[in-house]
């Protein structure tokens, strides 16, 4: 790292203005993340060879924001807190010391930003709504551990035990706290990860090629992850938990074909882009589903839309960084290309496979109504491409014990309807292909908010054709000898048909004598699981 250049302190001058380019693998660009220092500091110092000057607001006011103080001799080190003074000897190893303090030497070996808390968040404990996600650090290039410290966490979590076990109007003070503020909640999160494959392009043979259509894929990397958040709180407890991901790291190329043309002919590379989408797994590499959903990173975390999975990507943010720009042209492909990659990355995984899609799939209501996300109109429509990508390539077994079929083929059967009412077989035949999902596979599966509940209208179509067959039995006699004891018979009565007079006893043309009566024999136990769904649904 070699410092800022004045190109970065004329930025942080500005507000709107930034140093960094268009392109790649950019986090920010909006010229105002700086400024957010400043809700819990009042005077930053920032020390980058050759620079070292803060922005004081409280001698400057409000133009302390955007005009820069010098900051030198034993003021410089007066403002840095005793414990990191050795970081500021790093930055210059070969000044020396004397009457007022620091000389320093122009050095190029890094950058230190000192934030002192204001007063006015001191007694405040910023770490009591921690929520970062650890699995940033599997997108950033060199971070590969964060660590977040409070030394007034331990203090705040200690008397919050101990008021708990008192009545509401009495609260604890402790002489010692002075003491155990020196006894702070850390917080770290680091990340270990494996490269199981590094591919050129991406491997098609096992699902198709159309799998990727419309996506050409440079390079396709998988790795297993384990994120590690660790918690240790004053000197005594320590917390760790582990969360394992795949994470499918995709090179794509950034713009379409006619672009990527020209490109080539004007002998530059095409320019490329990384989409990565993250699964999280068990210990021992099977699916499984957080309990809040997965996050949708643009390096960092952006926001929650309720997808199983995470999806991280060069997506241009609004300014709060809390979504999306809907505005943006370049989100829109970024998303388009999630769909097929997300199809290629769980087929191509060894330790996934179909069965593993329903796990992932998002529930396309619940994503509607999803609040963080503010409902917003694009995931809900990725949600619902998702659905239709995946539906030609997971195969889901049958009622029928040893059929598998595809999943665009399978419903799910009414919680009321039973299999003797209305068989697999009967539905397969009445809607030329449909099947009812096994049991089994449902619960297994996790298929409840991935499939369609057979529509009442296709029910009632079956019961309709069940019915047909047990008249034209018992036309040929068929249902009299082997009607049941408990058995009722159902005489339906003789209908005419539309145009017939009914008291002409003429054969008139166009008009048709009335149907002879059956005797319909349907079983007491098909009767009782009839009125039990009609009864559920209506």
């Amino acid at each position: 790292e070699k410092g800022f250049q004045p190109i970065d302190l004329y930025a942080m001058c500005q507000v709107g203005e930034s140093s960094k380019t268009q392109g790649t693998g950019k986090i920010g660009r909006k010229g105002i993340g700086f400024k957010s220092v400043f809700q819990v500091c009042d005077q930053p110092l920032i020390i980058s060879p050759p620079f070292q000057f803060c922005f004081d607001t409280i001698r400057h006011g409000i133009f302390g924001y955007i005009v820069p103080s010098w900051v030198d001799g034993r003021e410089l080190e007066n403002r840095v807190p005793a414990q990191h003074r050795g970081l500021l000897r790093r930055i210059f190893p070969h000044g020396s010391s004397d009457n007022d303090g620091i000389v320093p030497v122009v050095s190029e070996t890094g950058t230190l930003l000192v934030c002192p808390k204001a007063q006015r968040v001191r007694s405040l404990d910023l770490m009591r709504d921690h929520d970062f996600d650890g699995l940033c650090l599997a997108f950033l290039k060199n971070l590969e551990k964060i660590t977040f410290v409070s030394s007034t966490s331990a203090a705040h979590h200690q008397r919050d035990s101990a008021s708990e076990e008192l009545p509401n109007d009495v609260s604890v003070v402790s002489s010692n706290e002075k003491v155990r503020s020196h006894s702070p909640t850390v917080h770290e999160h680091r990340m270990e990860r494996t490269l199981v494959f590094d591919q050129e392009g991406a491997s098609q043979e096992a699902v198709g090629v159309s799998v990727l259509k419309g996506v050409t894929v440079v390079s396709h990397q998988l790795h297993q992850c384990t994120i590690i958040e660790r918690v240790s709180i004053g000197t005594g407890r320590v917390s760790e938990v582990r969360r394992h991901y795949r994470l499918h790291n995709y090179c794509v190329l950034k713009y379409k074909s006619s672009k990527n043309i020209r490109a080539t002919t004007a002998g530059t590379k095409p320019a490329t882009t990384t989409i990565s989408l993250a699964f999280p797994v068990d210990t021992d590499l099977s699916p499984t589903q957080s309990a809040d959903g997965e996050l949708i990173f643009a390096y960092l975390p952006v926001t929650s839309a309720g997808f199983g999975f995470a999806i991280n990507a060069d997506f241009e943010l609004v300014a709060s960084r809390q979504d999306l720009n809907d505005n943006h042209g370049g989100n829109q492909v970024l998303l388009g290309r999630v769909p097929s990659l997300f199809v290629h990355a769980v087929l191509s995984d060894p330790a996934l496979g179909e069965e593993a899609f329903p796990t992932y799939l998002p529930d396309v209501e619940a994503v509607r109504k999803e609040v963080r996300s503010g409902g917003g109109r694009k995931w809900h429509a990725l949600a619902s491409a998702l659905h239709r990508e995946t539906g030609a390539w997971m195969m889901i077994p049958t009622e029928d014990e040893l059929e598998r079929v595809k999943r665009r083929h399978v419903i799910l059967r009414p919680r009321h309807l039973s299999r003797a009412l209305v068989p697999n077989e009967l539905l397969r035949s009445v809607t030329a292909g449909m099947n009812f999902a096994h049991p089994d596979a449902v619960r297994s599966m996790c298929l409840e908010n991935c499939l369609e509940v057979c529509p009442v209208e296709v029910v009632l179509d079956c019961i309709r054709v069940a019915v047909e067959r047990a008249s034209n039995h018992t036309s040929r006699g068929v249902a009299e000898r082997s009607l049941d004891p408990t058995g009722i018979v159902i005489r339906s009565e003789s209908v005419t048909r539309v145009g017939a007079k009914k008291k002409s006893k003429k054969k008139t043309k166009g008009v048709s004598a009335p149907l002879p009566a059956t005797n319909i024999c349907i079983g007491n136990e098909l009767l009782i699981d009839l009125w039990r769904y009609l009864a559920a649904e209506y």
